[in-house]
């Protein structure tokens, strides 16, 4: 007998056909249904935490969740290479807006791995800087999540509705609603493997399994395994890593959708 559709394949299917006019009533009976499931040992606590924050997308915008306009630390274009070099030192982060005249005439976004590339010699911070994608801060994150798959980014400006800097969103900030990646809760099955989300980066995988992982020119443990394996995972794959075993659980033809990991003994 064919198996019907996982909860997952509905989930899928709601966020993508789902009436706007139908969207919270619909919303409220897939969450009763997601509390029975657990209450009848279908779900573990940890994947109705996960669903149910899934559908809490609908509601949550990027104002809730991105870093805010008096936190960050930018650049002005016309910082000298020694300017520059020694901000980063003082205060390092993954990315910096760049701006000429204020912060609202922000022009882009330099990443700090590509500072740190060209730090040894002399360079113009414009010929780092790459254009922003620019999102508004009512935008909710389901739909700001496919904005970032879609144009393959991992980080966006934001703006309020008179076009000024009101902050910046990380992809990570974007999941967090969904997987804490710094959540003490993170427990294996049975069979030991851990739920991970492909864009963990790999501090945090490192973090949380106390072990080093090959660099490269990627970020993510879902990065690490295409490159290496030259293409993308296909589900049921199981790629060995130093010290870690990832089994690829969903993907499709443009991204690994889920995975779990399970730590190798120190001496494997």
């Amino acid at each position: 007998m064919a198996e019907g559709p996982s909860l997952l394949e509905v989930l899928k299917a709601f966020f993508q056909k789902a009436p706007e006019e139908h969207l919270q009533e619909f919303a409220e009976e897939l969450e009763e249904l997601v509390e029975e499931a657990e209450g009848e040992g279908l779900l573990s606590p940890e994947e109705r935490e996960i669903l149910l924050s899934v559908l809490r997308l609908r509601k949550v915008a990027v104002r809730e969740v991105m870093i805010p306009r008096k936190d960050l630390v930018a650049l002005p274009e016309s910082a000298s290479a020694e300017e520059v070099r020694r901000r980063v030192q003082e205060a390092p982060h993954r990315y910096y807006p760049v701006y000429r005249r204020d912060l609202d005439d922000f022009v882009g976004i330099v990443s700090l791995r590509d500072l740190v590339r060209r730090f040894p010699e002399d360079f113009r911070l414009a010929d780092l800087t790459r254009p922003a994608y620019v999102i508004p801060e009512s935008l909710r994150i389901r739909e700001a999540l496919k904005g970032f798959r879609d144009r393959r980014v991992r980080v966006a400006l934001v703006i309020d509705e008179f076009g000024a800097l009101s902050g910046m969103v990380r992809l990570e900030d974007l999941l967090g609603c969904v997987f804490s990646f710094e959540s003490p809760e993170l427990r294996p099955d049975a069979e030991g493997w851990y739920p991970l989300h492909p864009e963990t980066p790999l501090e945090e995988v490192e973090r949380l399994f106390d072990l080093e992982l090959p660099r490269g020119d990627y970020e993510t443990l879902a990065g690490l395994l295409q490159e290496r394996l030259g293409r993308l995972p296909r589900p049921g794959e199981e790629v060995e890593l130093p010290g870690l075993l990832v089994r690829v659980i969903s993907a499709d033809e443009r991204a690994v959708r889920a995975l779990r990991v399970r730590p190798l003994p120190k001496d494997a």
